[in-house]
């Protein structure tokens, strides 16, 4: 313990200048590591709160939030710890971000084309993927996921192939199992995070 003090002392020494005057003093880091370790576990564990809330209500949420309002909302707040006299303003916030929230096409777009090149890296002569420049896959891409969203995270959720096999024909995957298994492990990134952000942001 004295040995890894000693170390901490002599990099605060080191750094001490004007431009590192942000820096706690030697004498104040323990108490600021300790305290900056609870500040993150009473944060880490609202985030888990509102999460597990999230992935266990989803259907019922997303209702809720493109409505406005709705008992299930208020308890994902009170899990967030947001006062309630904010609750109001915060539900019409929430549905305004309806589909950066539930149909993030964006996000779930980039993620598409991550995978579909990881399969097929651009050709050094054509900067082709596949047969499609980035351009014209990227556009087939979004095209589809505005028109079949709900059936794109359904298949992520279930780890099913249905609602990505009219995806991958469109691109001309030949390696499907691949592509969607790609796919299958985003879905916590792709489909709940978007709304757990939405609320912590908030909270």
């Amino acid at each position: 313990m004295k040995k890894m003090f000693l170390m901490l002392s002599f990099f605060i020494l080191g750094c001490s200048s004007k431009d590192a005057s942000h820096l706690p003093s030697v004498f104040e880091l323990p108490g600021a590591i300790i305290s900056s370790t609870i500040e993150n576990t009473v944060y880490s564990h609202k985030r888990n709160k509102v999460k597990h809330y999230i992935v266990d209500h989803y259907d019922v949420l997303k209702r809720e939030i493109k409505k406005g309002e709705g008992s299930h909302i208020e308890v994902l707040l009170a899990k967030a710890d947001i006062d309630k006299e904010k609750y109001s303003k915060i539900k019409k916030e929430l549905q305004t971000d309806y589909n950066t929230m539930f149909r993030n096409t964006i996000l779930s777009s980039e993620a598409v084309m991550n995978a579909f090149g990881s399969l097929y890296l651009p050709k050094e002569k054509t900067k082709t993927m596949n047969g499609f420049t980035y351009t014209q896959a990227s556009h087939i891409v979004k095209r589809h996921l505005k028109h079949h969203f709900e059936a794109f995270r359904l298949s992520l959720k279930h780890k099913k192939s249905d609602g990505l096999q009219g995806l991958a024909g469109k691109l001309h995957i030949k390696e499907k199992e691949r592509f969607y298994k790609l796919l299958y492990d985003r879905y916590d990134d792709l489909i709940i995070e978007p709304v757990v952000v939405a609320v912590m942001v908030r909270s």
